[in-house]
């Protein structure tokens, strides 16, 4: 919710990732000079106003005048690299980046409201505010799954309870998957299985 209310405002957000460790937060936090976080703070970054979970939710919100029109060549979002040197780049997303990759793979893998998308990736990444426009788009189900948090069972539980038809995954995953003695059940009704993150 945070990411759609910046992008309609066009404010630029950055995206983090609450299971990285706290230095790295603050090194992203500090290079993007984030001045609002929403879900908690971050130490050690200067003035960073600090909205926590729920707090929109119970009676704080407050009427704000509709955004003025958006250029599709304004900034959307920064999101960060892997920091495999040690210092994290910033990569900076406009709004016509984010829609033409989202109708890029709707018509590529020919997905539609028909569709049931897992997403198995991080929250702060492009891939996962890609993902969540090509189902916004599309008008399918978006299932956007915390896979290190609930571990590979739940996982599998979700893609056979909605009957998954769509799946972005790393190589290195979907080899575990196939070995789990449910499996073909999982898969079932998968019919676009696209490779992200590593060499397949």
């Amino acid at each position: 919710v945070t990411i759609l209310a910046c992008l309609a405002a066009g404010r630029i957000a950055t995206l983090l990732d609450d299971s990285d460790p706290e230095s790295r937060v603050n090194q992203i936090a500090k290079l993007a000079g984030v001045s609002m976080m929403f879900g908690g703070g971050v130490e050690g970054v200067g003035s960073i106003t600090s909205i926590p979970p729920g707090y929109l939710d119970t009676g704080h919100e407050k009427m704000w005048p509709a955004p003025p029109p958006i250029s599709t060549r304004q900034p959307a979002f920064i999101a960060p690299t892997s920091g495999s040197t040690g210092i994290p780049k910033l990569i900076v997303h406009n709004q016509e980046y984010v829609l033409a990759s989202a109708f890029g793979y709707m018509r590529l893998l020919g997905i539609d409201g028909s569709d049931v998308v897992a997403f198995t990736g991080s929250g702060g990444s492009a891939a996962f505010i890609i993902n969540l426009f090509i189902s916004m788009m599309s008008g399918n189900m978006a299932l956007l799954v915390d896979f290190r948090a609930r571990g590979l069972n739940h996982f599998i539980d979700l893609m056979i309870q909605y009957r998954v038809t769509s799946l972005r995954i790393t190589p290195s995953l979907a080899r575990v998957m196939s070995k789990h003695p449910r499996a073909h059940l999982a898969f079932q009704c998968v019919r676009s299985l696209r490779f992200i993150g590593e060499p397949a």
